[in-house]
């Protein structure tokens, strides 16, 4: 515990040691802070992950806050673990990035001071066992990142994007601060443990209490209908921030929903059913919106969603098995739903910093612009494809093997005698089967549009493959895309502790199939592997002596490749896009052509969110007529506003007189 506790206070000394040096400097500074906090806390972190240990201390603070624990429990561990490499990871592919912001003569020391402090409160959300303290640092937390998405403020679109984020994690923290209010009344404590005690002696409140908690981390994670801030913040934030925060920020909110079924027990089956129900929605509705982007960037939003979607299936398949008492069926949902924790921190990072990288080379995040990346930025294309086949769950990568564990978790839910149970299973499979075959069209469309084909715009200056320090974060990630892909049976050791815990189930007591089964897919890949690489030198081999003949595929008579003859990212998804209208409808704007002769015409197309123009919009207009009448007293004269504070502090004073009587 004493090394994790020196990374959170060395954290914060490199953020404030910023503050006093040169710009150019800063990168570097924080990138060797981050990599000595992460190479200082990791032997404990992997202990406790390995061992199912627990390390805990205990801090005596001023009241309110009192005693305050803070705890590393095999949980903890498994997502401090993403924490310190992805804060390693994105403070390496900062240096590259950020560095045109410095020629511009853009300061720097905003950046640098609150993405060290992000990483240091995120570690303490992670072990804090205080509610106070903790939402302290979940408060922390929402502040620095706030200041790293409006990092451009002197754009209208980023403020608005920063404003709506920060609206929006001020809503889940009122969430939070009521579930934690009403727990520290029923026992009496603010300690977080005690939560246990309160699910277990107020059935009546437990549910409400529970949905707090929920919707409260789920605005941070991202689960419909609190996932708005999301396709908003990414694309406004610099691409390293998109990724710490797509990778790693929004797993505390999963972290939180996960300690809570800790403290839950044995849950409702109708509580589990709504989990699973509002996960499934919520990666339906990101990867369908997703589908229907332009911007890259606001398409990972889309992802991420749907990816915390997934997660929460996972989960929800493994509170059915706890509140059915089938303990095999519960593992392999909490296996799958965790490993999933990993594996999208670490595919979804590496395609932020895909987009990066072309954004820092192209200066747009339109992929109707773009096209033909491959010729000119080759190291990036490969980076960036087989991030993308790991996100979209093929086999061979790592994605495959966590939805993989979700569907065994499904057929063995199949096996309970119990007809929610089975519809859940047979709806959980094909929903997630649609969901998969939704997310290969998705990064089809972006990989093809991005990189293959010729260049739908004229570039000035001919893009390049990022500098190696941004590529090495890249190359880092996509090298555990293919680890975790080829070699599944090496994670389990990381799974067991954490499972046991959720489960209330013996480590030993893990599905002994699932070593077997991910046994034998390493060797049916490695021979695919062999076979394939035998297959092109053969080929080589046979061509070897043969002249090279290069011919132009089938252009529909033109003399001259035209990227006008390409399909756009719009037309590659419109015939999908026109189906699910009623979820994710497309706004056309257009100028026809006039005359017999026209020289101009425009068209158009965005997707709006549908649930963001039902619910958020709603909301802020019911906000809107309920104060509407009370704008009158905002005068902007200071001699009424002092009157306004001299009648209220009467108004308390004569209230406390009246109590005291």
């Amino acid at each position: 515990m004493i090394p994790v506790l020196f990374s959170c206070l060395c954290l914060a000394g490199v953020g404030i040691l910023t503050l006093f040096i040169r710009d150019k400097q800063k990168g570097w500074v924080v990138s060797v802070g981050t990599l000595i906090c992460a190479l200082a806390a990791l032997p404990s972190v992997i202990k406790v992950l390995l061992g199912g240990h627990t390390h805990s201390a205990i801090l005596e603070l001023l009241p309110p806050a009192g005693t305050v624990r803070l705890v590393m429990d095999p949980l903890a561990a498994f997502f401090l673990l993403p924490v310190l490499v992805g804060g390693f990871l994105t403070s390496v592919y900062s240096i590259g990035y950020m560095r045109p912001y410095a020629e511009q003569g853009k300061s720097l020391s905003t950046y640098y001071f609150f993405l060290p402090v992000m990483i240091a409160s995120m570690t303490l959300v992670l072990l804090v066992r205080n509610s106070l303290v903790f939402l302290i640092a979940w408060e922390l937390m929402s502040v620095s990142s706030f200041f790293l998405v409006v990092f451009e403020q002197e754009k209208e679109e980023v403020r608005k994007a920063g404003y709506n984020y920060l609206i929006a994690m001020q809503v889940g923290a009122s969430l939070l601060i009521a579930a934690f209010s009403l727990a520290a009344m029923k026992s009496g404590s603010p300690d977080m443990d005690n939560i246990a005690d309160v699910f277990k002696h107020h059935g009546a409140s437990a549910t409400v209490l529970f949905l707090l908690f929920f919707f409260g981390f789920g605005t941070k994670a991202g689960f419909i209908p609190v996932h708005t801030w999301l396709p908003q913040a990414h694309p406004a934030a610099p691409t390293p921030v998109s990724a710490i925060m797509s990778g790693v920020m929004i797993k505390t909110g999963i972290y939180g929903i996960v300690r809570v079924m800790m403290y839950y027990g044995t849950p409702k089956l109708s509580l589990a059913l709504f989990v699973f129900l509002i996960a499934a929605a919520t990666s339906f509705f990101g990867i369908i919106n997703a589908i229907a982007q332009k911007d890259f960037k606001r398409l990972l939003a889309y992802s991420s969603s749907e990816n915390i979607g997934i997660i929460g299936m996972g989960l929800g398949i493994g509170m059915i098995g706890l509140a059915l008492h089938r303990p095999i069926s519960a593992m392999l949902g909490f296996s799958g739903g965790l490993l999933h924790v990993w594996n999208h921190f670490i595919f979804k990072s590496a395609l932020f910093f895909g987009a990066g990288a072309v954004t820092h080379r192209t200066h747009t995040r339109n992929m109707e612009t773009l096209g033909g990346l491959v010729w000119d930025m080759p190291v990036t294309t490969v980076l960036f494809l087989i991030a993308s086949l790991g996100i979209s769950g093929l086999p061979l990568f790592n994605g495959f093997i966590s939805e993989l564990l979700i569907y065994l978790g499904f057929f063995n839910q199949l096996r309970i005698p119990d007809t929610w149970a089975v519809v859940s299973a047979i709806l959980g499979m094909g929903g997630l089967a649609l969901i998969g075959i939704l997310s290969v069209l998705c990064f089809s469309k972006v990989f093809s549009v991005i990189f293959l084909g010729h260049p739908r715009s004229v570039q000035h200056d001919r893009p390049k493959d990022p500098p190696r320090i941004m590529l090495f974060s890249m190359f880092l990630l996509t090298g555990l895309v293919l680890a975790i892909g080829f070699f599944p049976k090496v994670i389990l050791p990381f799974l067991k502790p954490v499972i046991s815990e959720l489960s209330g189930r013996s480590a030993a007591d893990f599905p002994i199939s699932v070593p077997i089964l991910f046994g034998t897919l390493s060797e049916i890949f490695g021979l695919f592997l062999i076979l394939f690489v035998a297959l092109l030198l053969f080929r080589r081999l046979l061509l070897l002596r043969q002249p090279v003949r290069f011919a132009r595929t089938w252009d529909c008579a033109s003399r001259m490749p035209d990227s006008r003859l390409q399909y756009t990212g719009s037309s590659f998804s419109s015939p999908f896009s026109e189906l699910v209208q009623w979820a994710a409808p497309i706004q056309t704007d257009q100028e026809k052509p006039a005359g017999l002769f026209p020289d101009h015409a425009t068209y158009q197309s965005r997707s709006n969110d549908r649930i963001e123009s039902i619910w958020v919009r709603y909301i802020i207009r019911t906000l809107t007529f309920i104060l509407k009448p009370f704008t009158s007293i905002q005068t902007g004269k200071t001699r009424q506003y002092l009157l306004y504070g001299l009648v209220f502090l009467v108004l308390i004073l004569v209230w406390i007189i009246g109590m005291g009587q």
